[in-house]
């Protein structure tokens, strides 16, 4: 019993564990991974969910990416599916920082959401990038100089140059140009990106003297571009200069890159010189010294050392590399490869040493993850075998095997594809029933539960995604038999009393009598009814009509006909049905209508005429003018008396037709040229038979067209009227033939080939020939005109012999080549080991470092690519590949971690308005040569009034153990410049904050030389002008053309004030910007005795950004004498006259 209940108490516990996974919903992201590529972020997403995942969203900064996800990407399993798929979003990645974040959200196709999934990709570390950093001082810089968010304006000034740094527009960067020759043409290859985006990138061909051949832009490229120019067409062989520069939308370029080219042979290298040949100098021999006494040395203990095969993968046994001292040990196969024992010596420790099989799993077919309708047959596996399928509830599965011992075998599937089928209802739909029917409730699909109590309803769900059907059956009432209305017969249809009982129907009249039925109710009987039909007798269509003989048709249209009686005319009656009336009817004598019909040339009269039966008929012909009676014929056996026809016995209606006929003409036509003619080429008139060229046809006086007959090749003449007279002579008809040409155009699909010419004109029956320029690392398939070849390359082919217009297709494609890396110590690696690159794009290889390491990065000619130095971990690119032969090589070795040294100082602590500030930069490595001692990149910055928060890299892979540079500034605006200097060095390490200094820019002073004549001061006391607090708007905009002065008058009360005149000078140098502003005055008054009035004046600035000098005078209008100013300073300068102030517009 205590088993059973532990027992219990277990299942409980697992269901309390599996209720909360059961319960949720949401898909789930199970992992994510970011890695950051050239301006651009690489994440790869893996989910598992109830329903299929149909969107996944990336968002990294301003970005967002949102991708639909394929159905094959969501993998069936037991729980629901799983799946992943590569997002790759855009990113701006500033100086400085060191990894990109990222949100990862998913969505199923019933619109559910996962959670929100936060990451963060490392970025590749750069000259300014990494280590920690010391925060000194005001805190500038955060051991970088830029990057971040922008900080507040009232911040540092070096927090200030940071946020400047991260809006400050990057120049654009274009890595070196790379020639392609082929015969006389040229591409050259490179690679541009700005931060902003790429207005345009200019490739630029000279010759060898250095004249200008031909430009070609690029434009409309986004923020990255990486391709090849159009084609330049060289004139002749030679040597050649090209050019490239990329331009951005902000109008900043790149360096200009150059590269030159030589379309012959390449020079040769010169020979290596032989190093001369070792001569020993001869040396004495020192005299002989009495040999010790021999003693016997013990051996040297040596340990056994694995070679270069331990612990490597391996295609097949090793043979050669198994021990350091070249000795070969007998290899034993193992589970995993193969091991060794390399033997010591002298009693050394022997070394056991192994290496591994390379595993080599296997791969499944083209079938992996298709959705197909039966079970896969072929496809399987890719190595083409046909391993036995298991059936499951989602399609099929099967097992590719691994191809060697320590591969894995491949799992395999394939789901199948279900046809939907409609929910259709059964046979109790439409039915009554005393209760709920049961049974044939769906004749497809799936029924759901009946619901209400009579009638009742239910569904019929459809199968594999097929539509539901509504169903429906009524409750069963008491049955009532139909029973027919008693009714007398009647001519027309009857509408009321049809039904003692039930439900009529629609009466049907079949012309003798009327029929209908009454409908049983509730599942009652339905009875059959009849009512006879009053018909009236009516004449038929014999009555009033001529007949030589009685009648026996159409006597009646209805009711019964009698006797018929009488002779030519004949009489009856319809008689007429269940009491209907009766009809009386009889025939008309019988008369023939003879017409007389003329053909073109004349006319006959009488054209019609009526005769009794059995008598003839005269006709008389008129032919016109030029025409004459060719027959007569029609009505019998008739007879002709030169243009009269007496007509047989007319017995019925007949016709007499009267033919003319033209005199005849001749009409001969000669086809030329004689080829045409031996080629069956022929003529006709009109609609008649073909004729052979220099035939005769005989033809009646009238307008003809001569047709030509189509000869294949040939054009023919076009259709050409003659007119033929009688008598008189008709022109012989001369047609002309032109041989045919046919039009053959080229057509290019894909990049990396070129197809010419456009068009041509060939002629019939000949072919044409088309000419193929193919890049190299591309190939081409060719299609139409007869040509069918694929996996071409350039040169020349031709077509079928054409009889129509054909059009030549050429597909181009890049080619797909290997490229390699190797090398590694002590955990730093390279990866990956191989990888294929398509034709003209770079290949990504990883470096991954251990502390203090560097990597020295080198390739073969085939990878297009530069030695560099690598100190931090991230992914990297080679140039363009376009061979096979591109192998990447890594050096690791071991460095140091001192910093650079720097200082930056000015010729001068301050600096006169306008006078030129000299700033001298020196930066050294602290580090030995052989510790890669070299300064790599310098950053300058400056803050001044003139120009906030700018910034300059002074060096860039400078390569050397110090570095000295000078920059000027001019002060052209008063105030403090603040500079820093920033450096690091080719192995990574990097000052750990900016070295700062600055320099003082006095203001500029411009005395008033503008004279202009003013009263003398009024003699009244105690009147005071000018307060320095309230000015506003000293520094107004040149745009804005206007600045507002703000000033107070205070009256000592000995002065009554009235009118005034405000006199304004703007002085730069003997130039007066303003004078007298009389239009403003009075600008106010006030009466009595003591206090201040306010005033405001608005006076316009100089068009030109400086500093000015701006005099203020105020001149009381109706003493004409002007306001008295106290004794003030102002700028340093003792004022005693009118009140000045700086005005600065920028």
């Amino acid at each position: 019993m205590r088993a059973v209940i532990n027992l219990l108490l277990v299942a409980f516990s697992l269901l309390a564990f599996a209720l909360p996974a059961l319960a949720g919903k949401n898909p789930d992201v199970t992992s994510h991974s970011g890695q950051y590529l050239d301006r651009a972020l690489q994440v790869q997403v893996q989910w598992h969910s109830l329903e299929p995942v149909v969107r996944v969203q990336v968002t990294a900064g301003q970005f967002v990416k949102d991708v639909k996800v394929d159905e094959y990407d969501n993998r069936r399993t037991s729980s629901g599916y799983d799946g992943e798929v590569t997002v790759i979003i855009p990113v701006d990645a500033a100086l400085f920082q060191k990894d990109i974040p990222y949100v990862v959200q998913i969505r199923d196709e019933l619109g559910r959401k996962s959670a929100l999934k936060h990451g963060k990709a490392p970025l590749p570390a750069s000259g300014f990038d990494g280590g920690h950093h010391e925060r000194r001082g005001d805190g500038w810089g955060q051991g970088h100089l830029q990057g971040g968010p922008p900080k507040a304006a009232g911040g540092d000034i070096m927090d200030r140059l940071l946020a400047t740094q991260e809006r400050h527009d990057i120049a654009p960067t274009m890595d070196a140009l790379q020639p392609h020759v082929t015969g006389l043409n040229v591409t050259i290859s490179s690679r541009a990106n700005d931060d902003k985006g790429l207005r345009e990138v200019v490739f630029k061909l000279y010759d060898s003297k250095g004249a200008l051949l031909k430009t070609e832009t690029l434009s409309g490229l986004g923020k990255i571009w990486s391709g090849s120019s159009p084609v330049f067409a060289l004139p002749t062989a030679g040597a050649y200069r090209v050019t490239g520069q990329a331009f951005d939308t902000a109008g900043n370029s790149s360096k200009e890159q150059s590269a030159t080219f030589n379309t012959g042979v390449a020079a040769p290298e010169p020979p290596v010189q032989p190093e001369p040949p070792h001569v020993p100098v001869p040396v004495p021999d020192p005299p002989k010294q009495p040999e010790p006494p021999h003693v016997p040395k013990p051996p040297v203990v040596i340990d056994g050392s694995c070679g270069d095969v331990h612990n490597k993968e391996l295609d097949k046994a090793p043979t050669v590399g198994l021990c350091k001292d070249s000795s070969a040990p007998r290899t034993t196969e193992t589970t995993t490869g193969w091991s060794w024992q390399c033997q010591g010596k002298n009693g050394g420790v022997s070394a056991n040493c192994e290496a591994r099989l390379i595993p080599l799993n296997g791969v499944c077919g083209s079938s992996h993850r298709k959705e197909l309708p039966d079970e896969p047959t072929s496809g399987l596996c890719a190595d083409n075998s046909t391993p036995a399928r298991t059936k499951t509830a989602s399609g099929w599965s099967w097992t590719c095997a691994k191809v060697n011992k320590t591969g894995a075998d491949a799992a395999c599937n394939a789901i199948e594809k279900k046809t939907a089928v409609e929910g259709v209802c059964g046979l109790a739909h439409g039915k009554a029933f005393d209760k709920a029917p049961t049974e044939e409730l769906c004749k497809q699909g799936t029924a759901s539960e009946r619901s209400g109590h009579g009638p009742w309803t239910w569904n019929c769900a459809g199968l594999n995604g097929g539509g539901t059907a509504n169903c429906k059956a009524e409750i069963a009432l008491k049955a009532i038999d139909g029973e027919c209305g008693k009714l007398q017969p009647s001519k027309t249809a009857p509408v009321d009393g049809l039904c003692s009982a039930g439900t009529k129907s629609a009466v049907i009249d079949d012309k003798t009598g009327f029929k209908w039925s009454c409908a049983g109710l509730n599942g009652g009987k339905t009875a059959s009814c009849t009512l006879p039909k009053i018909i009236d007798g009516i004449c038929g269509a014999s009555s009033g009509k001529p007949f030589v003989t009685a009648p026996t048709t159409d006597l009646c249209l209805q009711g019964t006909a009698s006797v018929r009686t009488g002779s030519n005319p004949f009489e009856w009656s319809c008689i007429g049905i269940n009491g209907g009336k009766t009809d009386s009817c009889k025939t008309v004598t019988q008369r023939h209508t003879v017409k007389a019909v003329a053909g073109q040339g004349g006319t006959v009269s009488p054209a019609d005429q009526q005769l009794e039966h059995a008598k003839t008929a005269t006709i008389t012909a008129t032919p016109a003018a030029g025409y004459e009676v060719k027959s007569i014929s029609g009505c019998g056996a008739g007879s002709r008396n030169g243009n009269n026809y007496t007509t047989g016995q007319v017995t019925a209606p007949c016709e007499v037709r009267v033919e003319f006929s033209k005199k005849m003409g001749e009409v001969m036509t000669v086809i030329q040229p004689q080829e045409v003619v031996n080629l069956g080429a022929q003529w006709k008139l009109d609609n008649g038979q073909w004729l052979n060229s220099n035939d005769r046809q005989s033809v009646s006086e009238g307008t003809y067209t001569v047709y030509y007959k189509d000869v294949t090749c040939w054009t023919p003449p076009k259709p050409e009227q003659v007119v033929v007279k009688v008598p008189g002579t008709t022109p012989n008809v001369v047609g002309r033939y032109d041989k045919r040409n046919y039009m053959v155009k080229t057509a290019v699909s894909g990049a990396g080939c070129t197809l010419t010419p456009q068009t041509q004109s060939v002629p019939c029956g000949t072919s044409g020939r088309v000419n193929l320029t193919v890049q190299q690392g591309h190939k081409a398939n060719l299609s139409g005109c007869g040509i069918n070849q694929n996996g071409v390359g350039s040169g020349a082919y031709t077509t079928q012999n054409l009889n129509a217009d054909c059009t030549v297709q050429a597909v181009c494609a890049a080619d797909t080549y290997t490229v390699t890396t190797s090398g590694s110590s002590v955990g730093n690696t390279i990866t990956p080991a191989s990888q294929p690159v398509q034709a003209g794009k770079p290949a990504n290889y990883s470096i991954n470092l251990q502390a203090n390491y560097k990597a020295e990065i080198s390739g073969t000619a085939d990878c297009a690519m530069q030695p560099r130095t690598v100190t931090s971990n991230g992914t990297y690119q080679t140039g363009a590949i376009n061979s096979n032969g591109c192998a990447v090589k890594a050096v690791f070795t071991k460095i140091d971690e001192q910093p650079p040294v720097a200082t930056i100082k000015s010729n001068k602590t301050s600096y006169e308005f306008g006078e030129t500030a000299t700033i001298t930069i020196n930066v050294n490595d602290r580090q030995s040569a052989q510790e890669s001692g070299r300064i790599k990149d310098v950053m300058f910055a400056y803050h001044a009034p003139w120009a906030s928060n700018q910034s300059e890299q002074l060096a860039a892979n400078h390569n050397a153990p110090s570095f000295s540079a000078t920059r000027t500034l001019v002060c052209s605006k008063p105030g403090t410049v603040r500079l820093a200097v920033q450096a690091n060095d080719m192995a990574g390490n990097k000052m750990a904050s900016p070295v700062e200094t600055s320099f003082e820019c006095k203001p500029q002073v411009k005395n008033p030389t503008c004279v202009y004549s003013v009263p003398g001061e009024c003699s009244s006391s105690g009147v005071a002008i000018w307060r320095s607090s309230d000015i506003s708007n000293r520094t107004v905009s040149a745009a804005n053309g206007r600045a507002q002065l703000k000033f107070v008058i205070e009256n000592g009360g000995k002065y009554t004030w009235s009118g005034y005149k405000f006199m304004i000078r703007s002085v730069d140098g003997n130039v007066c910007l303003d004078k007298n502003n009389g239009s403003l005055q009075p600008m106010f008054s006030a009466t009595g005795g003591g206090g201040s009035t306010t005033a405001k004046l608005d006076i316009d600035v100089p068009k030109e950004k400086g500093s000015y000098y701006v005099v203020l005078d105020i001149v009381d209008t109706k003493q004409n004498c002007r306001l008295k100013t106290p004794a003030t300073t102002i700028n340093g300068r003792n004022i005693t006259g009118p009140i000045g102030f700086n005005l600065l517009v920028q």
